[in-house]
């Protein structure tokens, strides 16, 4: 897990935490509380703060790393929940479990239940990564303001620009902001000129339109160029992972 993507590891890391608690409550014959953690995890960490930032790596090229990561903590968070959901749905995992690659028993049911191996270093991991999802929070309401009044259609429409004083997480997340805010461009401000505080948070945000056209394969607003007869009108990203 330390290999991993910050992203893909709190991920991981998250449903780590959830999986813990859900075999807590299997020992103690809560299953309505298997039930609301289940539906909880799906609803708001994986489906819309996960699955929606990393949905654009299709476009990667098989073997980038990226996706494959993402791919392998997909893979085991799947495993694990149709193990961990068979006791409560058990013909729906049994039929899951038999188009999951890599199953090596005849049933689901012969499995051993998934262990945890949350921690209080991932502990402390998913209480810095908070940060960066507080400041995501701030940002999209941003950019709700501009998709409200028609500025811009999509997110990957905006150029998002930010000024903090003194933030190690998103210092060492800088790399990676533009794909979390699912913006077409980013930039850390050297001042906070031009800038609108957020309320509570050592945080100012600025959001405009994103310069360049929108590239057909990946959506973003890039600067598009014709490589070839086969592969015209895309950006460069694009052309090289495909090429």
């Amino acid at each position: 897990k330390e290999e991993l993507t910050s992203l893909d590891r709190w991920a991981y890391l998250t449903w780590q935490e959830r999986l813990k608690d859900i075999r807590e409550y299997y020992e103690n014959y809560e299953f309505h509380r298997v039930y609301h953690e289940m539906l909880d995890f799906f609803t708001i960490p994986m489906s819309a703060i996960y699955l929606d930032i990393i949905k654009d790596r299709y476009t990667m090229r098989a073997d980038d790393k990226r996706r494959r990561m993402t791919q392998s903590v997909v893979y085991s968070i799947l495993s694990d929940v149709v193990k961990a959901l068979a006791p409560i749905l058990s013909f729906t995992c049994e039929e899951a479990y038999g188009y999951l690659k890599g199953a090596k028993k005849e049933s689901v049911f012969l499995e051993q239940f998934p262990e945890s191996d949350f921690n209080d270093e991932d502990a402390k991991f998913l209480e810095n990564w908070q940060t960066v999802l507080d400041t995501k929070n701030a940002v999209q309401k941003k950019l709700e303001v501009l998709r409200a009044d028609k500025t811009i259609g999509h997110s990957l429409d905006a150029k998002v620009r930010i000024y903090y004083e003194n933030n190690p997480v998103l210092d060492s997340e800088l790399g990676n902001l533009e794909s979390i805010f699912i913006v077409s461009a980013f930039e850390k401000a050297q001042t906070a000129e031009g800038l609108e505080k957020v309320e509570d948070m050592d945080l100012w945000i600025g959001v405009t339109t994103a310069e360049g056209e929108k590239c057909p394969r990946c959506w973003k607003k890039r600067v598009l160029h014709d490589y070839s007869e086969e592969m015209t009108g895309i950006c460069e990203s694009c052309y090289e992972a495909i090429k």
